[in-house]
């Protein structure tokens, strides 16, 4: 048996410090503006925080400041095995002996049965023939 379980990252965060120095150095910095993309942070071309698989950046775009923030995928999946007992039965069949009363009641049905044919017998070949 396998057992599916969901597991929840903890809050985690991160900050960096920077002054209005570091900013202004940002701006002539044409490398963070030819790369900007979908994904700018990973590059590192502005000041950024990372915290767990999220991160955030500030990078110049055309004289701009932009904050770029992205969660990266994250997939915990875990499978436990279980074991679960199983048990085998078995039907062992157990020979008990017939009490001598009931085999008494037996043929003593048996010469019921026999005695009410022959009666009918008799009456049928009396009546009829």
């Amino acid at each position: 048996m396998i057992i599916h379980d969901t597991i929840i990252t903890p809050y985690v965060q991160s900050s960096t410090g920077f002054t209005l120095e570091d900013l202004n150095n940002l701006l002539p910095n044409k490398h963070a503006h030819d790369s900007l993309g979908p994904s700018n942070a990973d590059h590192k071309t502005g000041i950024t925080a990372v915290a767990d698989h999220a991160r955030a950046s500030i990078v110049s775009d055309d004289g701009k400041f932009k904050l770029i923030a992205e969660q990266l995928p994250d997939t915990n999946a875990f499978e436990h095995k279980a074991v679960v007992p199983t048990y085998i039965t078995e039907i062992q069949e157990v020979s008990v002996p017939i009490p001598q009363w009931k085999i008494f009641l037996m043929y003593l049905g048996v010469i019921f049965i026999l005695e009410m044919g022959l009666r009918f017998i008799v009456f049928a070949l009396k009546n009829y023939l």
